[in-house]
Parts: C-alpha cells; sequence; structure tokens
C-alpha cells in the first residue's frame, strides 16, 4: 500500500518524464535470469515482484482450481474431453495453423469446424501410437480461437486477480471491436514461433491440460537472431541460426531460459520477452494478451520504434502529400495500432478511472463540510489507501487495482504523447481527441496531486 503512494509520489515530482519510469521500476525484482514457480501469489506480491520489474513467473494451480474448464474440458485420462468438447463446440468454425507450411514469416492459417479439427487430433494420436515412422501427416496446431468473443456468457473460467487489471481488453471490450483472449489446443509436436506478444504486451497462459516447454529471452537477448535482413527465423533451435552468414550476431547469443509448464499452471510472459512454445503432450491451453499502468510506457515507446521503422522503409516518399497520416495507417497494418487508436485508448481507460476517481472525490466533499482540517487530512489519507489498493475481494469492477498508479503513469504517457508533432499524423475526423487528450492531462495531473496533498480541497480536482 505504502509501496504505492511512494512511486506515485516520485513519478509525479516536476522533473520527472517518460524515461524515468524504468529507473523506478528497477528497485523492484530480482534481476537474475532464473524464472521462480510460486504456488500461490497476491495482487500485491505480483505486482511488486513480477509486474514492475517486468520479470516472468510459473504460477500454481492455485489459480485456476475452480474453473470449469480444468473439469469438463479434461477427461479422466487427462487428456482432452472429447464428447463434451463435440457436443458444445463441434460445429464452430476455428482457426488452425499448419506448423509445416510458412507463408510470409508465419504459419499458413486455415479453418476448419471443431467436429474436423478433433477429427484430425484422434486420427494423429492414434497415428503415433501405431509408431510408424514418416506415417504422421500435418502438424496442426487451433490457435488464437477468440472463445469468449463467440461464447460470451460462458463460464468455463474468469481471470485471475493478479491479471485483473487489463487495459488492452477494457478498451476493446469498448469499443466492439476486438480482444486478445483466445484459446489453443494441440497435439504433441505443436508449436508456436519465435517472437514477442503484440503491442509489447503482457501474456498469462494457463494448461487445463498437457504439458507445454518455453524457450524465453529477456528483452535485448532477441537481438542475436536477427538475420542479416533483419528478420527474426521462426524455430531458434534450427540448425539454420548457427549459419553465421545469414546470422551475423548468433555467436553473441544466450542459452534460453526453460520452463516446462505442467497442467493447471500459469505461467506470465512479460512485455517485450521473445519465446518459443512447444506442446510435450496433448494439450488445452487458455490465453490472454494484457496491458495496463505497469507497461504501458514499453506499449508507448515501441509504438514510436516502429513509427521510425515506417518511416525509413517509405523515406523516399516524404514529399508526397499527407505523408505523416499514410504513415500512421502503415503503423497499424504493421503494428495493430498507430498513435490514433493507442489515443483512444487513453482516452477510454482514462475516462473510466476519472469516474471512479469522482465518486471518491464526491464522498471526500461530502465529509469535508462537516469536519475539521485534521479530521480531513487523515480521512483524505485513509480513503487514499482504501482506493488505491483494494482488497481482492473489492477489484470488481474491471479489476484495476491501483487506480492512482493507473492514472499517474496515465499523465506520464500523456505528457509524451503530447509532445509528438501529432496534428499532422491525424486525420481531421481524428484531430478533436488531441483536445480531448489535452483536456484529460490537465484533470489527471489535479486528480493524482490530490491524492498526495490532504490539504487540497476536492474543488481543485473536477472534470474539465
Amino acid at each position: 500500500m505504502s509501496e504505492i503512494l511512494g512511486i506515485c509520489r516520485k513519478l509525479l515530482e516536476p522533473s520527472v518524464d517518460l524515461n524515468d519510469f524504468e529507473t523506478v521500476r528497477r528497485n523492484y525484482g530480482s534481476r537474475d535470469r532464473e524464472i521462480p514457480f510460486v504456488p500461490k501469489i497476491s495482487v500485491e506480491e505480483f505486482f511488486e515482484r513480477f509486474l514492475l520489474p517486468n520479470k516472468a513467473c510459473l504460477i500454481g494451480e492455485s489459480l485456476t482450481s475452480d474453473w470449469l474448464a480444468r473439469r469438463d474440458w479434461v477427461g479422466e485420462d487427462g487428456k482432452p474431453n472429447w464428447p463434451h468438447l463435440r457436443q458444445r463446440y463441434g460445429e464452430t468454425k476455428v482457426p488452425v495453423a499448419d506448423c509445416e507450411q510458412v507463408e510470409y514469416g508465419s504459419h499458413v492459417k486455415i479453418e476448419m469446424t471443431l467436429n474436423e479439427y478433433l477429427d484430425y487430433w484422434q486420427d494423429d494420436i492414434r497415428t503415433r501410437s501405431d509408431d510408424v515412422a514418416g506415417s504422421r501427416r500435418r502438424i496442426l496446431y487451433l490457435k488464437d480461437w477468440h472463445f469468449v468473443r463467440v461464447f460470451k456468457d460462458s463460464p468455463i473460467y474468469h481471470v485471475a486477480a493478479p491479471f485483473q487489471s487489463d487495459w488492452l481488453n477494457e478498451y476493446w471490450d469498448a469499443s466492439g471491436t476486438d480482444d486478445y483472449r483466445f484459446v489453443y489446443m494441440g497435439p504433441k509436436g505443436t508449436w508456436t514461433p519465435f517472437h514477442a506478444d503484440v503491442f509489447r504486451s503482457y501474456s498469462w497462459s494457463t494448461n487445463i491440460c498437457g504439458r507445454k516447454r518455453w524457450l524465453l529471452f529477456p528483452p535485448g537477448e532477441e537481438v542475436a537472431f536477427r538475420d542479416r535482413f533483419g528478420s527474426f527465423p521462426l524455430d531458434v533451435t534450427s540448425d539454420d541460426v548457427k549459419n553465421s552468414g545469414q546470422f551475423p550476431a548468433y555467436e553473441q547469443a544466450t542459452q534460453p531460459i526453460v520452463v516446462i509448464q505442467e497442467a493447471g499452471q500459469t505461467i506470465f510472459v512479460p512485455s517485450g520477452w521473445h519465446h518459443q512454445v512447444e506442446n510435450l503432450e496433448d494439450t488445452v491451453s487458455i490465453n490472454h494478451n494484457w496491458g495496463n499502468a505497469c507497461n504501458v510506457v514499453y506499449l508507448w515507446k515501441g509504438l514510436k520504434d516502429d513509427l521510425l521503422e515506417v518511416e525509413k522503409a517509405i523515406s523516399d516518399c516524404r514529399d508526397m502529400d499527407d505523408y505523416h497520416t499514410h504513415c500512421q495507417v502503415l503503423l497499424r497494418s504493421h503494428s495493430g495500432l498507430n498513435y490514433p487508436g493507442f489515443l483512444k485508448l487513453i482516452l477510454t481507460v482514462g475516462s473510466q478511472r476519472l469516474d471512479k476517481m469522482e465518486k471518491f472525490l464526491q464522498q471526500l466533499g461530502s465529509e469535508s463540510n462537516t469536519a475539521g482540517e485534521a479530521d480531513r487530512a487523515a480521512s483524505t489519507r485513509v480513503m487514499t489507501e482504501q482506493l488505491c489498493c483494494s482488497s481482492e475481494r473489492q477489484l470488481k469492477f474491471t479489476g484495476n487495482h491501483w487506480n492512482l498508479f493507473d492514472l499517474t503513469c496515465m499523465r506520464l504517457v500523456l505528457q509524451d504523447v503530447l509532445a509528438q508533432s501529432l496534428s499532422e499524423a491525424f486525420t481531421e475526423q481524428e484531430q478533436p481527441s488531441i483536445m480531448e487528450a489535452s483536456e484529460l492531462l490537465k484533470t489527471v495531473t489535479n486528480c493524482t496531486l490530490l491524492f498526495l496533498n490532504a490539504h487540497t480541497t476536492p474543488e481543485q480536482c473536477t472534470r474539465t
């Protein structure tokens, strides 16, 4: 509780800018490469040990022991519950990757019904049990299935408290256009190529059944795997990457951090950690890409870096009309998000946080009218702590654990966003969001400072 207030106090100092977040972050967590196993974990411990230091961990079954998916989707033999999956979801269309077919740097995707995929999977199991060398058919992996989008009211799982503060899916839910919640299903030997997650997001992944091998590389270690054109290989274990002519920096490569994830366990993969994953058994898993105040700085910095790459790639077109807005179109195609989209995300989340803040201020204001200055200061401190660091049972709205921390980090990012030349990058229809962001920054600044000054009157923090 006091830790969060201390962090916010530091980040709200007038001289602090976006780069200082990294300095604050480094005061938390160990710097070694070991991935700890924690049988169970609280929201506060997860925040301090793993979110702030951007460190991976493997968490025991306690997070998922009450999930219906772990009961209904798994048979007595520990394999997928084929009859149940067929009965409930069999006619649903699902995305499937062919792990042996590559096109444009990724596995080729096809579409099947779940029944068709389960037919393939069960036949693959029979083929493997026959132990006939070379008899296996294509290696197909059901992945990136937007299960929640299709089955909105299905209670097969819930998001554990440590992962509930999720700006990305909060924004996409509000816009009604997308989400980053997925189901993965695949036989032994299916795999996901070497990559870092979209938007520099976090991910958590829970094995409903089966086992996975994760090869993890902390930020910076991935550069040794770039080829001479700057691209990454699909498979970092391939002998091809040892070719110094093709991969000139491979000699500096470090060994991956290897994590074996068992059924029921959940792995947390931080921002910017490249990884490659293989199913060691027939496996079903649930995965979310997500983000919050702890990694919004990385998301924004990554977006700026991606824009530089786009501008470099089309630098010969700099004299064309609307060059900067064209760069934003390409940035969205390349990264899945651009500056206008990022600003919409911040405005959406910021509005939610300020709504919550206003309720607090109204309560503070009513108490201030009847209390003396000393009582008002004490009341403000108590209410601030309650709002900033709620207990787990209070995290019901959208899982936003630290409202003050959210707004403090939002303020840092907004300052940097508004320092960019946005007017030339935004279309006429997008221009109003710049003014909205400027007004949001003023309000967020006032509100966050109120929390750290018990003598400030609530009238000084009203929505502009």
